[in-house]
């Protein structure tokens, strides 16, 4: 009779946890939460653009304060001034949009990036201010690309009008990059 007892009981255990799982995976499928880390992310696209996000603001960030220093074209050090102001407003808005949405932001540069930052303070002169330029005008057509299409595709309204919000001055950005790296192909 006790083994009965426990076999039933042992059986239910089993089949409660199954349907739990079961229950987690269906949630988990419907809603496209997504487990990284100790993070729950509402959807996986808003997370994966709010992670290149936050990065890409501290990159830009970091990148300016190097630009201010090693850069020779004032133009160039101007333009590492302004990515610091604004690239800092975005990242610590961004901060405060995620903080009550179970999301975290980086705190830390990927490898991949630090790798930039370090290469990047090793020059100086015109070999800085073209390579900076060049970068920034690459890394600025990508954001305005992941920007727009978040603004437009994003699950999380609040993401998707952050993003939106954002868009124009990243496109300023990029407007600003163009010139001043056209003005130093021109003065070669």
């Amino acid at each position: 009779m006790k083994t009965r007892i426990f076999i039933s009981t042992a059986f239910i255990c089993l089949i409660a946890l199954a349907c739990n799982n079961s229950t987690y995976d269906n949630n988990k499928r419907d809603t496209g939460d997504t487990r990284k880390g100790d993070t729950y992310l509402e959807n996986k696209g808003d997370g994966d653009f709010v992670n290149e996000a936050a990065m890409g603001s501290m990159m830009e960030v970091e990148l300016g304060n190097v630009a201010i220093s090693n850069a020779s074209s004032q133009r160039v050090k101007d333009f590492g001034q302004q990515m610091v102001t604004d690239h800092t407003k975005a990242g610590q808005e961004l901060k405060n949009l995620v903080a009550g949405q179970n999301m975290a932001v980086p705190t830390a540069l990927d490898d991949d990036k630090q790798k930039k930052i370090n290469d990047m303070k090793q020059k100086t002169g015109n070999d800085f201010d073209k390579d900076y330029m060049d970068m920034m005008v690459n890394d600025h057509k990508k954001d305005v690309d992941k920007f727009r299409k978040e603004s437009t595709d994003g699950n999380d309204s609040t993401i998707k009008v952050w993003a939106g919000n954002t868009l124009p001055t990243l496109e300023h950005h990029l407007q600003m990059a163009e010139s001043i790296q056209s003005e130093l192909k021109n003065s070669k």
